[in-house]
């Protein structure tokens, strides 16, 4: 593995959880997915990240829901109905990179928390240890929008690659990392890009992600403070990089209204900031987002500053 040039330029990347659950500034919003992500402002986005010195962007193709923002022909065999007409992905793609931004795709690993309907379409509960069925399809949707995508997509953000055998906070346990037939899903990850980067995120604040997989090529980083920092570029061959919320806790799902403003000072954000780029780690901080694809003004403003 290598370190990742870009990465290491930022001066970082911002990180959106626009979903099916995403609240809109005033109620009631758009209930129609298919309507709402036809209307995503796309040019307006990207060139808000830019303005905010945003060098790339980690955007949820889905999250903890049935509905995803682009079209895949295997998620609509299995379990149709619930993709975008639009190709939300590609669009945002197009815009990053004739700005000279790059895009990674968040996607899960799991179904744990979604519908019965969804679970029983992809064999989630056919056994509660056993997850080949499941893993089998599952590994079919991500090839699938990989070679849709191809070089569109720079990378690949994974969630929920947990140890759940003695777990309680999904709905079910016993299953764990041993479900990953990794060749296979690192293939599916790069069948439209072979040079796609790929993270494996193992749960908060926890950088042991070698005890997953040495193939990754950059550190998931999921953090909730900012006390995790590194020491190199690299940490057990791989870019050194940290995710951390700076507003809203991941997304604004909870009720219609305000997005929250900067939970950190500029000084102590810019402290963080410093110390990681000084040390050629990359970050991506993650920033609340409205219904009509609308940033956090407060948080934005923040961005702005220490981008100066």
């Amino acid at each position: 593995m290598a370190a990742i040039p870009w990465m290491q330029e930022g001066p970082f990347g911002v990180m959106v959880h626009w979903t099916w659950r995403t609240q809109p500034r005033v109620a009631p919003g758009q209930p129609d997915w298919n309507r709402r992500v036809a209307d995503f402002p796309v040019e307006r986005f990207v060139d808000g990240l830019c303005e905010a010195g945003a060098a790339w962007l980690i955007f949820t193709v889905g999250h903890c829901g049935d509905y995803f923002c682009a079209p895949n022909a295997a998620l609509e065999r299995y379990f149709p109905g619930h993709c975008s007409e639009r190709d939300l992905v590609a669009d945002l793609s197009a815009a990053l990179q004739a700005r000279g931004r790059h895009l990674i795709v968040y996607f899960q690993t799991e179904i744990d928390h979604e519908s019965d309907a969804f679970r029983e379409a992809f064999g989630w509960d056919l056994d509660r240890r056993d997850k080949s069925v499941f893993m089998e399809r599952w590994r079919e949707v991500v090839s699938t929008y990989a070679r849709g995508w191809g070089r569109a997509v720079d990378g690949w953000w994974f969630d929920s690659c947990y140890d759940m055998t003695g777990e309680r906070h999904k709905r079910t346990s016993g299953w764990d990392n041993s479900r990953f037939d990794l060749p296979r899903w690192f293939a599916a990850a790069r069948a439209g890009n072979p040079e796609a980067l790929v993270a494996m995120n193992m749960g908060v604040n926890d950088v042991r992600h070698e005890a997953l997989t040495p193939l990754q090529d950059y550190l998931a980083g999921e953090a909730n403070t900012l006390a995790v920092r590194p020491e190199g570029p690299l940490q057990d061959g791989m870019q050194w990089h940290s995710l951390i919320w700076l507003d809203c806790p991941w997304g604004h799902f909870e009720q219609p209204g305000e997005i929250c403003g900067p939970r950190f000072p500029d000084e102590e954000l810019q402290e963080y900031l410093d110390d990681c780029r000084q040390h050629g780690g990359g970050v991506t901080f993650n920033v609340g987002v409205y219904q009509d694809g609308s940033l956090a003004e407060g948080t934005m403003a923040q961005l702005g500053r220490l981008r100066k």
